[in-house]
């Protein structure tokens, strides 16, 4: 699933366009689980795993614990990828960590100096899959 991200040689291969303004994670998070994954929408049935994942070049400016919580109580894997455009900006680690539950789940690269991509591992996210969705619903009962 993540085999795309580990042939990146350079985060600058990734175009990530700035929006001014405040960032709503958490609000996002909440969005997504009234609107998006519901069966209204064509979620899939229960055993069907279902993530939610944030790819972003800012800290939370809203309440992500209580989304995030409930995101998890429903059986959804979160997991936030976080770039650092600038230098000087650090990501506060202790809320990205609220979102995703473990550190597992979080990826931050530095978008001028830090690793590429090919050196992170995006298994756990493919551990929470199988390889065939038919075998998850018939063999995990």
């Amino acid at each position: 699933m993540f085999s795309y991200f580990n042939t990146i040689q350079n985060p600058k291969e990734i175009k990530i366009s700035c929006i001014l303004g405040r960032v709503n994670t958490g609000a996002a998070i909440q969005y997504a689980l009234d609107h998006l994954l519901t069966p209204e929408n064509g979620m899939r049935y229960e055993k069907v795993p279902k993530t939610i994942g944030i790819l972003t070049n800012a800290n939370p400016d809203d309440d992500v614990k209580g989304p995030a919580e409930e995101a998890r109580r429903r059986g959804i894997l979160l997991y936030v990828i976080g770039i650092e455009l600038d230098g000087d900006f650090k990501f506060d680690q202790e809320k990205l960590l609220q979102i995703t539950g473990h550190e597992d789940g979080l990826w931050i690269f530095d978008y001028d100096y830090g690793p590429t991509f090919e050196h992170h591992h995006f298994d756990f996210v493919d551990k929470y899959y199988c390889p065939n969705p038919c075998d998850h619903i018939h063999n995990h009962e």
